[in-house]
């Protein structure tokens, strides 16, 4: 199996990797995953948490700017990271299957 190249937040330890043109990195997790991070309401696309809150800081201080977004379920989360469209995941516990295609950091 190809990895792929992916930033990934995993126990709140923050790693950039940029490029010169990227401008804003897109962001989700596991949002049934509270207090890290949470579907704010039905049928709400919005989410809550302390990973939001930590990339939030992390921004305020560093000028990265990042788009946190709700992909749904955990399975179309890992479908939305392995097909380009998320830069980033939050939240998530390592494992020698992950590891398989996702960078952990």
């Amino acid at each position: 199996m190809e990895r792929s190249s992916l930033l990934i937040l995993c126990f709140f330890t923050f790693f950039a990797y940029g490029q010169s043109d990227c401008t804003k990195l897109t962001i989700s997790g596991p949002a049934e995953y509270p207090p890290y991070l949470w579907q704010a309401s039905l049928p709400s696309t919005e989410v809550k948490g302390a990973s939001l809150a930590l990339l939030k800081s992390i921004s305020e201080k560093s000028g990265l700017q990042f788009q946190m977004v709700y992909t749904g379920s955990w399975a179309r989360t890992q479908m939305e990271l392995k097909s380009g469209s998320l830069a980033m995941l939050t939240g998530l516990f390592y494992n020698d299957e992950r590891a398989l295609v996702m960078d952990f950091l």
